[in-house]
């Protein structure tokens, strides 16, 4: 594989990190990385708190000077220009609107700041006021709006600049779930009909899986694997992001003479060399009792609960090593109910599985 595939980075794009690092005295917030982001990506950095995603988010739009590396935007190298000078635009998780200013006059703002005649920015947000679905509320305060619409507002502001890339920190953090997953919806509407570049910070593992083309997964300060969201879910490189994005089975086995040994039972034939391994398997591509022929490794365990969560049922099963697996059925198939305290064979096939590098 070469190493441009790992990290992210292309030989072309619009924005080009090269060695970027960002420290607070002895503390790396950011260790050095290589990054590159498509025209048109809708790109997710996406980690828990303290990863580093903050200080990149921060780092790409001027507001943070990084301590080692470059930034370019455009093919121009923009490391040492601040925020008002690059052409970028960021949507804070606290808004940042103006209360004394109406949102005609809120969207508006960076319009008259930069010297734009009033017909050109009567146009522009009245435009962009209608991409959002906002503009019969052009004239109302502030105050008066709720938080999706304040949201909005927020998005229109960054938007009618035309950056060539938008940045959003955590945009969607405060609203509850409900308005949290229209404003998902309403974000992909805009990406795709603007074709624009958005990049987000998240560290809410469904909504970069929703709303990202590809996903940058962060984890203390080391950017560990980025690809496209079906590529970071079904083929994780590592323990880390195999248990960070969804919910996943972590299982120790060792490989001998060509043969991986799981500590829990079963086998399979793998090149490699010898030594322990890991291997991740989703809840959702386990099956109870599967028939014959239709498993590649299979293993016996007793079954500790059954939890009915509406769209499926989640199973618990101690294993003989100790280790417990977690298996995600179809609610619909109840033919067979299963009880606590019930001996089952569970199994999956080869492509179910993925072996880990740590």
């Amino acid at each position: 594989m070469h190493p441009s595939a790992a990290t992210g980075v292309s030989e072309h794009g619009l924005v080009r990190l090269d060695g970027l690092a960002v420290t607070y005295g002895a503390f790396h917030a950011l260790h050095p990385l290589d990054l590159t982001i498509e025209h048109g990506d809708f790109l997710a950095i996406l980690g828990p708190s303290g990863c580093g995603k903050t200080s990149l988010l921060r780092a790409l739009g001027g507001f943070q000077r990084p301590s080692s590396g470059r930034i370019f935007i455009d093919g121009q190298d923009l490391t040492a220009v601040g925020p008002e000078k690059r052409p970028t635009n960021t949507v804070f998780q606290g808004y940042g609107l103006f209360p004394h200013l109406n949102v005609r006059q809120n969207i508006g703002y960076g319009l008259r700041i930069a010297g734009r005649d009033r017909a050109d920015i009567a146009q522009r947000v009245e435009h962009i006021a209608g991409l959002v679905r906002m503009q019969s509320f052009l004239d109302r305060p502030i105050d008066k709006l709720s938080g999706g619409q304040r949201q909005r507002v927020a998005l229109a502001r960054a938007l009618v600049m035309r950056p060539k890339v938008l940045l959003l920190d955590e945009p969607l953090a405060a609203l509850d779930l409900k308005l949290r997953q229209t404003m998902q919806e309403e974000l992909r509407r805009i990406h795709r009909e603007i074709g624009g570049t958005f990049v987000f910070v998240t560290h809410d593992q469904a909504e970069a899986l929703s709303l990202a083309t590809r996903i940058a997964v962060m984890n203390e300060g080391h950017l560990v694997q980025i690809g496209s969201p079906e590529d970071i879910y079904q083929r994780p490189r590592s323990r880390f992001v195999a248990t960070f994005l969804g919910e996943a089975n972590v299982l120790e086995a060792a490989r001998r003479s060509n043969r991986v040994t799981l500590d829990a039972g079963g086998s399979f034939e793998s090149k490699g060399q010898d030594g322990d391994l890991s291997i991740a398997v989703r809840p959702e591509l386990i099956r109870i009792a599967p028939p014959a022929g239709t498993a590649d490794i299979t293993l016996q365990g007793r079954l500790l609960e059954r939890i009915y969560l509406g769209s499926h049922l989640r199973y618990a099963l101690a294993l003989s090593d100790g280790s417990q697996l977690v298996v995600a059925a179809d609610a619909a198939d109840q033919r067979n109910p299963h009880v606590p305290g019930q001996e089952l064979t569970v199994g999956w096939t080869h492509d179910a599985q993925v072996l880990l590098d740590s």
